[in-house]
């Protein structure tokens, strides 16, 4: 089994690939839940939760869906209470002896995760206990988070997560992942995720988290390589979009089954709309639009998206008018499906959708833009610091004035989903002096920053 999670150099694949069929050597039996074994003696009774770790048949490990190595642990949840069991569902795994979390200068504690759309969205944590029975839980900040059918990455920070709640890192004796709430259990609902490559690391480059400001490529240090993407966006300049210029107004478009709506804080965009797709010879969706005329493009950040279905969709269009099957064109965030991102076209009324997708890695929080030159459009996502095509252009042609905004289908007839969007894109990663242009006053402030590393935590 794997022995401890705390290596020099980690092995990501490592985490349950020693796990078989055999007894004594199944993956339940490390990783306890609520269903407990009976072989070999004595046996476990369960720990009295709705949990379930693995298969009830060989192979106990999942071997499709996993993210690193060959296998990949199923924990399935149930917070019913069915059958007596708590309303809360974890799995707990007991070291015989206590890890010392502090050797190797480890600051944080990863583990990814895999979800399903039609799970019931309940609150993931990690818990960990020491020697003396000290058990401080982190709870994973997005509670729909196991609803997408995509490995996420979670970092969990030793420090402000475990430490400093009065867990000893030095003896830790027990570790647990769960659902639900086993402080306050309620009554909930059930499903499975995946759980894979569990390991402790010292700091290290999470771009996500921390990075200097002029690491343009996302490596965490300031370098030769950033100069190179610098030099790649020499003179580029910002683009107005007149779009924002005007109101949005907002409506279905097709015949959804439950009515969509459209908001705005001032900051945030939201929008929660049905729709069985954006998609064949007529949509269903909700659409908050305004007209617009001539060569125009549309830029924003998809914050959230509710991953209702895989091909749920998020994004910008650029329609000929409101009826179903009407010519548009269309860059969208997905659930998990095309690598998370779709350039998509109709060019004809009523007729047949196309779509291109290259890129992948795509997820909320993300950049994308629609750019219309006469009848050609193009679809970007901001990607690795830089604007990247999504696929090929498609040629459209509209009869101005035009509708541009925000849509979204939850692909799930009668099924709601939501997405947020705001404004907060960048035209070029490399401006790092704010005024519009990429140029000598960017180097400068590059130039400023060379060689800072930083690191998370």
């Amino acid at each position: 089994m794997e022995q401890d999670l705390l290596l020099a150099n980690p092995d990501p694949d490592r985490d349950f690939e020693d796990y078989t069929d055999d007894v004594s050597s199944r993956i339940f039996q490390t990783w306890r839940d609520g269903y407990g074994f009976s072989e070999p003696a004595p046996g476990y009774p369960g720990n009295g939760t709705g949990s379930a770790v693995g298969y009830s048949q060989p192979p106990f490990a999942e071997q499709t869906i996993v993210h690193g190595g060959g296998q990949s642990m199923p924990l399935a949840y149930d917070n019913t209470g069915a059958g007596g069991k708590a309303r809360y569902s974890e799995t707990q795994r007991e070291w015989p002896s206590p890890q010392d979390w502090t050797r190797n200068n480890v600051k944080a504690l990863t583990l990814w995760f895999y979800g399903d759309p039609n799970n019931t969205a309940e609150q993931l944590y990690v818990a960990v206990e020491d020697n003396a029975g000290h058990v401080k839980v982190v709870n994973h900040p997005e509670l729909d988070s196991v609803l997408g059918a995509s490995w996420h990455e979670w970092n969990i920070p030793m420090e402000s997560g475990f430490s400093a709640a009065g867990v000893n890192p030095k003896a830790i004796k027990k570790m647990y992942i769960g659902l639900g709430s086993r402080v306050s259990p309620k009554a909930g609902g059930t499903g499975t995720i995946y759980i894979d490559d569990i390991q402790a690391y010292p700091s290290r480059c999470v771009p996500s988290k921390a990075k200097p400001a002029a690491s343009l490529n996302n490596d965490c240090v300031v370098d030769s390589l950033d100069v190179v993407m610098m030099a790649q966006e020499w003179l580029v300049r910002d683009v107005a979009e007149d779009v924002w210029k005007g109101t949005f107004s907002s409506q279905d478009i097709g015949a959804p089954t439950a009515a969509g709506s459209f908001s705005f804080d001032g900051n945030t965009y939201t929008i929660t709309a049905d729709g069985n797709d954006i998609w064949g010879s007529a949509d269903a969706f909700h659409y908050a639009s305004r007209q617009i005329s001539g060569d125009c493009q549309i830029t924003v950040r998809v914050t959230s998206l509710q991953p209702v279905h895989e091909w749920v969709k998020a994004g910008v269009m650029i329609r000929d008018t409101l009826n179903a099957g009407a010519p548009n064109a269309m860059i969208a965030i997905t659930g998990s499906a095309g690598g998370s991102a779709t350039f998509q076209w109709r060019p004809q009324v009523d007729g047949a959708s196309s779509s291109s997708r290259t890129l992948t890695g795509i997820s909320p929080p993300a950049c994308v833009r629609l750019v219309r030159k006469g009848d050609t459009f193009t679809g970007y996502v901001f990607l690795n610091g830089k604007w990247q095509q999504e696929g090929q252009s498609a040629t459209v042609p509209m009869t101005d004035p035009v509708y541009i905004g925000l849509a979204v289908t939850s692909h799930v007839a009668g099924t709601l989903t939501t997405a947020t969007f705001d404004r907060a894109c960048t035209f070029s990663a490399a401006e790092l002096h704010a005024d519009g242009i990429v140029n000598f006053k960017d180097f400068a402030v590059l130039a400023d920053m060379w060689l800072e590393e930083l690191l998370w935590p």
